[in-house]
């Protein structure tokens, strides 16, 4: 089996069997797992609209060649990692905008600070009626 290994400062990187994993996204024990294989990512790397070039001349599409999987994945892990100046990171940029995303839609599970003061205003009110 070919398996290649990559150190990283956090965790090493193996690539076996599951580099075609499809991206998958859930709840396993109590964590929320992001995951999706090395092939596949660069698969997706490679139709990225943002890196794909038109060739005026020819009339064709060229999209990038991802040469080493591994080693671009791994490239890739450290810009996910790679903090701002304020400890933030793409990761951190993800969860804010899909928190707000799911309490624009009505999440269940969250009370916030405006739903208390709401309320407290509506008992307020009941009481300020009796």
């Amino acid at each position: 089996m070919d398996q290649h290994r990559y150190y990283t400062p956090l965790r090493w990187v193996t690539t076996p069997m599951n580099r075609h994993d499809p991206l998958k996204c859930c709840i396993e024990g109590g964590v929320l797992t992001i995951r999706i294989g090395v092939g596949v990512l660069a698969h997706v790397i490679k139709f990225n609209p943002d890196l794909v070039e038109y060739d005026e001349k020819t009339g064709e599409w060229h999209e990038p060649e991802i040469t080493d999987p591994d080693k671009f994945a791994v490239e890739i892990l450290h810009a996910i990692e790679d903090e701002s100046e304020d400890g933030t990171t793409l990761v951190h940029l993800v969860l804010d905008t899909a928190a707000m995303n799911a309490i624009e839609n009505g999440a269940e599970g969250i009370r916030l600070p405006s739903d208390a003061c709401k309320s407290s205003s509506q008992k307020r009110d009941v009481i300020n009626e009796v």
